[in-house]
């Protein structure tokens, strides 16, 4: 299901329409797709329900792991996930880095020798 593009991404077959941008983590740049459309697209384009859209793409789509450039499927999350999800991120790296606005703002972590 997935081959690599012309740019050197690995692109899943079929699921253009569903790309919402390119994204990086550490060295890897990876192609970023919305699991909804991707569903949605699986449903219409292939005629299969809900459930046997989501049975497929867990298997054959988002279980594929390709290498380091795998595509990525971003689930949305509603505010109560996120804001939950933002406290377990601070409390892992026991300090908050947030602006007056409540929002998780840009760090480095830097290893400093005793």
């Amino acid at each position: 299901m997935l081959k690599p593009s012309s740019e050197q991404f690995l692109v899943a077959d079929g699921f253009d329409e569903a790309i919402v941008g390119i994204g990086r983590q550490f060295n890897n740049t990876m192609v970023v797709y919305d699991e909804q459309k991707c569903l949605e697209i699986l449903m219409e384009r292939d005629h299969m329900s809900r459930e046997e859209a989501e049975e497929f793409f867990e298997f054959n789509v988002a279980g594929a792991w390709v290498g380091e450039s795998t595509p990525v499927f971003l689930r949305h999350a509603d505010g109560s996930v996120l804001s939950e999800a933002r406290e377990v991120f601070c409390k892992v790296l026991g300090e908050k880095f947030r602006n007056e606005d409540d929002h998780i703002v840009q760090f480095d972590v830097v290893d400093v020798e005793p």
